[in-house]
């Protein structure tokens, strides 16, 4: 099975790795930014997404890259943490009818963050780590990372 994981570096990428740890059999490409940390330690099965966080023109270019990625990969199920550079990724899964799972970050915890806002319509499983957003996210499932 193909399982693309796509998610911005440092806390999204961590919490990612640590809620995937005893998956077996899987075949997981990453996803994720091309600057900082990510870009010095270059990972294996790993693809480079710009992040499209201060300028329009960098949303054209991440919408690009992520069509790209979705014709490269050609995964069945998509997992995400979050952050905007995930967006058009995750909805072009879904307009090819893949599976997405969305995992809220532990940093949001009477907050919903402005991705897990747009993507919780299209979540096939959406999870968060408080119960506090049960009330922006009412079908979501409460599970905490360890």
């Amino acid at each position: 099975m193909k399982v693309v994981a796509i998610c911005s570096g440092g806390g999204h990428m961590a919490e990612l790795k640590r809620a995937l740890p005893h998956v077996n059999g899987l075949n997981i490409t990453w996803i994720t930014a091309s600057s900082g940390y990510n870009a010095v330690k270059k990972m294996p099965n790993t693809l480079y997404i710009c992040d499209p966080h201060t300028s329009k023109l960098m949303f054209l270019v991440n919408f690009v890259q992520s069509l790209y990625f979705f014709i490269k990969t050609r995964p069945q199920i998509v997992i995400s943490s979050g952050a905007g550079l995930c967006i058009f990724y995750c909805l072009i899964c879904k307009v090819f009818k893949r599976k997405l799972l969305f995992l809220e970050t532990g940093a949001r915890i009477s907050t919903p963050s402005k991705t897990g806002m747009l993507l919780y319509k299209y979540a096939d499983l959406f999870i968060i780590q408080s119960k506090c957003l049960l009330k922006y996210y009412p079908k979501a499932r409460v599970g905490l990372l360890k």
